[in-house]
């Protein structure tokens, strides 16, 4: 699993959540080429965002 800490901004999350929506799967599978990973998550915590990247 991979997680990305994003803050509590709104804006911050979501230039963060364009930013890796595009490259984040696409490193992890040439970087990890035996794994498969599922589309990005966001979990909200009490004080900050988070960006999950879990494996299938």
């Amino acid at each position: 699993m991979l997680k990305i800490p994003c803050g509590n901004n709104v804006s911050v999350v979501n230039i963060i959540m364009k930013r890796c929506d595009g490259y984040v799967n696409q490193w992890l599978a040439q970087n990890c080429p035996r794994k498969n990973w599922a589309p990005i998550e966001v979990k909200h915590g009490l004080f900050i965002t988070w960006l999950y990247v879990r494996e299938k």
